[in-house]
């Protein structure tokens, strides 16, 4: 179901792109998704805008919300502390996932103490 090629698993925790959870990039053709996994630039740059991900007030869109739904799904099934996740530029801490957002736009990151993560904003 999923493309786990950028596996990286350490004390329960999954790193990973969040395209990987993004359901209209999961259900379009074979050729779309090799598009997006093997030149994610090109994909970026032609095809879709990161900023969509955004709602016009700078809340999370549906689509942010639906992505974070399926990578806290994906953490219950395999049993993980927490799926770390970049994609949405938006960070948010909620479940299972930590969304870091991205580091131009939000300058956020996150930093996990004694299993506990933290947004941290630059």
């Amino acid at each position: 179901m999923y493309h786990l090629q950028t596996l990286f698993e350490e004390e329960g925790i999954y790193y990973t792109h969040g395209w990987k959870f993004d359901v209209i990039q999961r259900s379009i053709n074979i050729l779309y998704q090799w598009l997006v996994f093997k030149f994610p630039s090109i994909y970026q740059r032609f095809f879709k805008n990161p900023s969509q991900l955004l709602s016009p007030n700078g809340e999370q869109s549906p689509l942010s919300i639906s992505i974070h739904s399926e990578a806290n799904q994906y953490a219950v099934v395999h049993n993980l502390n927490y799926v770390v996740i970049g994609h949405t530029h938006k960070p948010v801490i909620r479940d299972h996932v930590i969304d870091c957002g991205d580091f131009v736009g939000s300058a956020s990151y996150v930093i996990l103490t004694d299993g506990m993560p933290e947004l941290k904003f630059i």
